[in-house]
């Protein structure tokens, strides 16, 4: 991994990821995901879900 700070934003940093990197991150990808469904989406009614999504749409773009 190489980490350097972001030029246009001083509190952010630019990680580029090796290949060693990106299989432990597609080897972290199911849990992660099997993580979030148990703790977040299935505690939603699935009739509300695109609303949920619009709603974490819009504070995802807020961050950026």
């Amino acid at each position: 991994m190489t980490k350097e700070r972001n030029a246009a934003d001083g509190r952010g940093f630019d990680v580029t990821l090796k290949e060693e990197g990106l299989a432990a991150l597609r080897r972290a990808y199911p849990v992660h995901l099997r993580s979030v469904r148990t703790r977040v989406l299935d505690h939603v009614d699935r009739s509300t879900l695109p609303c949920f999504s619009k709603a974490v749409i819009a504070i995802a773009e807020s961050l950026e």
